[in-house]
Parts: structure tokens; sequence; C-alpha cells
């Protein structure tokens, strides 16, 4: 370990000795850190994750910055002159978790977000993953122009918005339902052109036994060689129906197209 960090190290030792840990159980570490600065560490022997562990940071003058030191991340940006020249996020969070979280975070995949408010300071969210639940708890930093760093937990997302579906997966999740109104309000809002998974999904409907939904059905779809490929399909899986359907099917379209549905 670097001489330079000997004293903020022992401080840290101190620390973890206050929670009850045996000091003789407790090793020390220097090792490079995130923007050219070095991480010191103090961590107990086999304690329980998430517990027995101090770090802090430490710059090339010998200055640590840390929760258990005399200076906080805080002063370290205002040093470096981050309020006005602000560090990339993900390396203002990876300077964060050594100086406010004992090196401890686990985030979600989430990208952090730094952002610069009226009155000088930085804001820093981010999303961590809570041990052991692994529930997701927004998180925001914040570093004004005086003070220590200020650490808050955001409000818990809310669900969000639900996601649009588009006609074709409305209409294929009406016939799913079974419910006949909600599949002939379904056939009438799929936008043309049809492809081939919204004349599938209109064959499904064509081959059920309600006749105004399955007339309904043909008509929309229509007569090309895709819409009777896609209701030879459909009838393949309702073999009951052929008989009927293709009675329909003639009357709408021919009997050429009749043939054609046959094979």
């Amino acid at each position: 370990m670097g001489t330079d960090g000997g004293a903020h190290s022992q401080r840290l030792v101190a620390s973890v000795v206050a929670d009850g840990f045996d000091a003789s159980t407790v090793e020390t570490s220097e090792a490079p850190g995130p923007l050219d600065l070095r991480t010191l560490r103090a961590a107990a022997r086999d304690a329980y994750p998430g517990t027995g562990v101090r770090t802090a940071l430490l710059d090339a003058s010998g200055v640590a910055y840390g929760t258990r030191v005399d200076r906080d991340l805080a002063d370290l940006a205002r040093a470096r002159g981050w309020l006005q020249s602000p560090p990339a996020a993900t390396d203002l969070l990876a300077a964060a978790n050594v100086a406010l979280f004992d090196g401890m975070l686990a985030l979600a995949e989430d990208a952090p977000q730094l952002r610069q408010t009226s009155d000088g300071a930085l804001e820093l969210r981010f999303v961590r993953v809570a041990f052991p639940s692994g529930a997701r708890e927004p998180m925001e930093v914040r570093i004004g122009t005086m003070g220590r760093a200020e650490v808050r937990k955001l409000p818990a997302e809310g669900p969000g918005e639900p996601t649009p579906i588009d006609a074709t997966t409305g209409l294929m999740r009406a016939l799913d339902g079974g419910q006949a109104a909600e599949i002939a309000r379904a056939l009438g809002s799929v936008p043309r052109p049809f492809g081939a998974r919204e004349l599938a999904a209109f064959a499904r409907a064509a081959v059920l036994p309600n006749e105004d939904i399955a007339t309904t059905a043909l008509v929309t779809m229509g007569g090309s060689l895709e819409a009777i490929s896609a209701l030879r399909e459909a009838l393949d899986s309702a073999p009951a129906r052929r008989g009927e359907v293709s009675g329909w099917v003639a009357e709408l379209y021919g009997d050429a197209v009749a043939a054609a549905l046959r094979g």
C-alpha cells in the first residue's frame, strides 16, 4: 500500500472496528481508482456481504475524500472544477461509489444521468439494486457549491405508461379471448395494406363457428392468393369448418377461388 494513504487507511480501519469487527481481521489496500485518483479500502475478512468495508478516494497530493475522512466527494468536485466542467456521468458515479457508498453499489443497467442545476449544483441520478431483495431504488447524489454531498432516495418508480399495441395484435388477443363482440370490433380496426400477419389473423376469424364474424373476416381479407393460403392453413386446424367456409368463399369470390382453397 502507498505510504501517502497510510494515515487515511487507518481511519477506515478504525471505522470498521467500530462496527464490531476485530482489528486483526481488517486488511487495507490501495489501488488505481476513477478519474486519476486512487482507491483506499479497509475490509474485514469473512464479513457478511455488504458489511465490514470502508473506502475513500486519494488524490496525488495525499488528500483523501470519503464519508470517514475530513473531506468528501463535494470537496473533491469543487477542488477539481467539476461544477463548471463536469466529468462523464459514469465516471462521477464510479467516484461516488467509492467516496459515498464504500464501493458496494449494485447498479441497474440504466445509464446514470448528470445535470447542472440553475444554482450551480450537480445532480447525479442512477438506479441501484437493493441487497438482498433485488428491488430497484432510484437515487440522487447532489453536489452543491458548499457543504457535503447529499444522497437521497428518489420516489419509487411507477409502473409507467402501458405499451400501446397495434391493431393486429389487438385482433389476435381478441381471438384468444373468444369474445365475439371484441373480435367483431377488432376486425374493423386493422389498417391496410394487409401482410401475412394480418391475413393469418383474419383467417383465424374466418373459421370461427360464428357466421357474422366469419363472413366479415372473409370479406375483409379478400380473395388473393396470399389470403387463400392463410385461410387454407387456418382450416387445417379446423377441418370441420372446411365445407361451410368453402361455400362462402365460392359465393364471395367464385368457384375458381374456392377450388384453390380446396387445393
